[in-house]
């Protein structure tokens, strides 16, 4: 996984920004964020709650889904292990991940036949945790 990345630009106008609100987004992968881009004047906009996540985020999620699918296991544990993977896509760089990574590190730990194939997924999705 590379590095987090300075800036995105996603509020880009060449006319002028006047009243723009951003509140509340949960951007993984970036230091700084903007989100409106804009060929004339920007007035009276709010980006509120907005999900950014990497590429690279998503590569890893769709990897860790494809090894899980390919794990032989009795109904009850893929439930629950397609739960974990579920809350895991959902909450992937906002506050919230910290607990999902947590729990579903503690559910794969009482299954080794879950947990090796999937250590490599863990390890990586822990760069993910917002401190």
């Amino acid at each position: 996984m590379s590095e987090k990345k300075t800036e995105v630009t996603l509020i880009k106008s060449k006319g002028k920004v006047s009243n723009a609100i951003m509140t509340g987004n949960d951007i993984e992968g970036y230091e700084e964020v903007k989100l409106i881009d804009a060929i004339g004047d920007v007035t009276n906009t709010t980006a509120s709650y907005n999900r950014i996540v990497s590429n690279e985020a998503l590569i890893l999620l769709e990897k860790l889904k494809n090894e899980a699918a390919d794990l032989n296991l009795d109904k009850e544990n893929e439930n629950q292990l397609n739960q974990h993977m579920s809350n895991i896509e959902n909450t992937i760089g906002t506050s919230g991940f910290s607990n999902v990574y947590k729990e579903f590190t503690n559910f794969i730990a009482a299954h080794m036949t879950i947990m090796t194939p999937l250590m490599p997924f863990i390890v990586q999705l822990a760069q993910y945790i917002k401190t």
